[in-house]
């Protein structure tokens, strides 16, 4: 994918985050365009022409600079930049972003309510003494249901950062665990970006039990980064089945040596009886 094409793969990444457009085939319509025609585009088998690029700018008020040389903002229009970001800001007294927690009932609301500022107001929030939480803004989910033992177990809490729609392209990593929140649930998977190649992610389970599967990016409304995870504690020692097969044999082998001592000091005795 050239530069270009991949910019105006980054700005419909983004339009379907914001709903401004459907699907990729909602934004090839609306700029009179064939959905196969503007995939070659975006696979670099053709060149993006001028059309492309003046009814997109047109349209979407998409910021022709950055689409041209990648200077400047996406768009020109504030909300068209900040309809998400508005959504994830909640501050304190002193005008610092807190982490906000989105626990398993808020969930299902969570999905239907991303532009209720009274939603947010109602949630859990909370900092962290941990620089990585320091700027930015964080959000922490419940995990829930084993599909992602035994490295997420049901019950933990994951802390997040978000990622910008226009980051997912470069910035969701293969193999790395996100939450992604979708028009219908909020999911927690190691992922597999396959925006370039299919404009979707792979979901991925470390339960081998539950199958992959493929999310469109028009399905998606918020990515966000799993940076740690909050977990229960026990005092119990963990068990360790490799140590307690080295402790057995361990033992095995001390009480086999006493037996041979002991054979050992009663042929002595009868040697020297004889």
């Amino acid at each position: 994918m050239n530069i270009l094409s991949e910019r105006l793969s980054q700005c419909i990444t983004a339009l379907c985050a914001l709903e401004k457009v459907q699907s990729f085939r909602h934004f090839a319509a609306a700029i009179d365009y064939l959905p196969e025609n503007l995939s070659e585009i975006l696979q670099s088998n053709i060149e993006l022409s001028h059309d492309v690029v003046k009814k997109t700018c047109k349209l979407f008020d998409v910021n022709l600079a950055f689409l041209k040389s990648g200077d400047g903002t996406m768009f020109n229009e504030q909300d068209l930049r900040t309809d998400l970001r508005i959504l994830t800001i909640v501050t304190d007294v002193h005008n610092e972003e807190r982490i906000v927690h989105v626990p398993v009932p808020a969930q299902a609301g969570y999905v239907s309510e991303l532009a209720d500022p009274v939603f947010y107001s109602e949630l859990p929030t909370y900092s962290l003494p941990d620089f990585r939480f320091s700027q930015g803004t964080h959000r922490s989910f419940d995990v829930s249901g084993d599909s992602m033992e035994p490295v997420l177990e049901d019950g933990d809490i994951v802390v997040c950062s978000y990622l910008e729609p226009s980051q997912w392209i470069h910035g969701i990593k293969d193999d790395h665990v996100y939450v992604v929140v979708t028009s219908t649930d909020v999911v927690v998977k190691r992922v597999k970006n396959l925006i370039r190649q299919k404009r979707s992610l792979q979901l991925i389970s470390d339960n081998e039990s539950y199958r992959p599967y493929h999310l469109p990016v028009e399905n998606i409304r918020e990515v966000w980064f799993v940076r740690m995870k909050i977990c229960p504690f026990t005092q119990a020692r963990p068990f360790n089945p490799l140590e307690d097969l080295v402790h057995t044999q361990e033992q095995t082998i001390k009480e086999q040596y006493e037996m041979i001592r002991f054979l050992q000091q009663t042929i002595e005795k009868f040697s020297a009886v004889s």
